[in-house]
């Protein structure tokens, strides 16, 4: 009889973990951007944004003046336009936010890069 209530004590021990696993919420996945895939290209006075990498990004970008850009996936040595000229930037730089494949460019507080900001950022898959 002992046998079977540990058995059975088991059993229901495996159970309730197994529940409490599930229960939990799943934490996002983050990973590291790699800002050596982007960079400015300057044509006529807007500016493209490229990807000199072998791989696929995705880029975001900002500015202090009226410009910014959500994420957009280019691939491997593509360049896409901004639509900002110089003076959109308000005096200031383009920042680039460059993630691999299709993660997204998140700001210190996990959400999604918009406009004028500068600073550290991570990759949410």
């Amino acid at each position: 009889m002992k046998p079977k209530l540990t058995t059975l004590a088991l059993l229901a021990l495996v159970a309730l973990t197994m529940t409490a696993r599930q229960a939990q919420p799943q934490s996002p996945k983050y990973a590291q951007g790699v800002p050596m895939c982007g960079h400015v290209a300057w044509r006529n006075d807007y500016a493209d944004v490229v990807n000199s990498c072998n791989s696929e990004v995705t880029i975001a970008w900002t500015s202090r003046g009226s410009c910014f850009g959500t994420a957009i996936d280019l691939a491997s040595g593509a360049h896409r336009g901004t639509g900002c000229s110089q003076k959109d930037l308000g005096g200031g730089e383009l920042e680039i936010f460059t993630c691999p494949g299709d993660s997204t460019p998140v700001d210190r507080n996990g959400r999604p890069i918009y406009q004028h900001y500068s600073g550290e950022y991570a990759c949410h898959y």
